[in-house]
């Protein structure tokens, strides 16, 4: 199959009408348009989207974001959370030419993830080099994924737990996670497993990990929280990785991981992306340093 190079399509999935998640949407989109995404690459076209019913707050006029409704052909109408909804795309046929991303409405993305959305995935089959984690296939894996055709996915994995793979951001082609969106829809997730498990666990093809400490967790409202993951920062991402794997370009790879109250430093350059954490109860919008450096 020949694939459309010319597009990538960036999805974020809203699953209610609040207020609150149509902010969140803004916010996501606002940014994007501030990383200047939609004109840095001559090459491919980027198209923003929301995976939603609920158009309402979504300022779609003025960030140019296409509101795709739920495509409900076989759906158990029970189940409408939003890991089902993100398997939904992962399986959707009508991208099927189509780079893909999956932005959690939680999180965001900052300065220099531009990088990472245009190198998302290599197409399938394809072994370039170019692509964090390809680089480092054997030669034989890199033989088999040509012969048999693999599409690939990269989902983004949480260094605070082992690396553990999470669905924060989630970058694949179009129409290649059919087999994971029918095995969800056929068994369920019996063993509970979270989205990014699930999808490592079914995914027929390759899983590629993001560059270590792209993505992290900001937890809102929580300084001291936030604060003490400067020791884990430097023994399980510092000394694990760099400087092989330093992009913070700009920063410097012995900076901690979070800074309050510094004259110009704030969360480490290495993080592309961040979740912002709310399960404190204190929503973003009253955190001001999440206002002022993440929003």
């Amino acid at each position: 199959m020949e694939f459309d190079t010319n597009q990538v399509n960036i999805f974020v999935v809203r699953t209610d009408d609040s207020p609150e998640s149509a902010q969140k949407v803004n916010d996501i989109f606002l940014r994007l348009e501030q990383l200047r995404i939609k004109h840095l690459n001559p090459v491919e076209t980027v198209n923003f989207k929301v995976y939603t019913p609920y158009a309402e707050g979504i300022k779609s006029d003025l960030y140019d974001i296409e509101i795709v409704p739920y495509n409900d052909m076989g759906v158990d109408p029970k189940d409408d959370g939003e890991n089902f909804r993100k398997l939904d795309l992962l399986g959707n046929p009508d991208y099927a030419e189509h780079k893909m991303l999956i932005i959690d409405i939680d999180t965001m993305p900052r300065e220099l993830a531009q990088e990472s959305i245009f190198k998302s995935v290599p197409h399938i089959g394809e072994t370039s080099t170019d692509h964090h984690g390809v680089d480092e296939l054997d030669a034989a894996t890199r033989d088999m994924i040509k012969e048999k055709n693999l599409p690939y996915i990269r989902i983004s994995s949480d260094w605070m737990n082992d690396n553990a793979p999470t669905d924060d951001v989630i970058m694949f082609m179009g129409g290649t996670g059919h087999k994971v969106y029918a095995e969800y829809y056929t068994n369920g997730n019996p063993d509970n497993l979270t989205l990014g498990a699930f999808i490592t666990k079914n995914w027929k093809g390759v899983v590629l990990n993001m560059v270590p400490g792209i993505f992290s967790t900001y937890f809102v409202g929580d300084e001291e929280r936030n604060t003490s993951i400067n020791d884990a920062w430097a023994s399980d991402v510092v000394e694990r990785y760099f400087p092989k794997y330093y992009e913070g370009y700009g920063g410097d790879e012995n900076d901690k991981y979070i800074y309050f109250g510094h004259e110009y430093k704030t969360l480490n350059f290495q993080v592309k992306w961040v979740k912002l954490d709310e399960s404190k109860g204190i929503s973003r919008q009253d955190d001001l340093y999440a206002k002022c450096w993440l929003l």
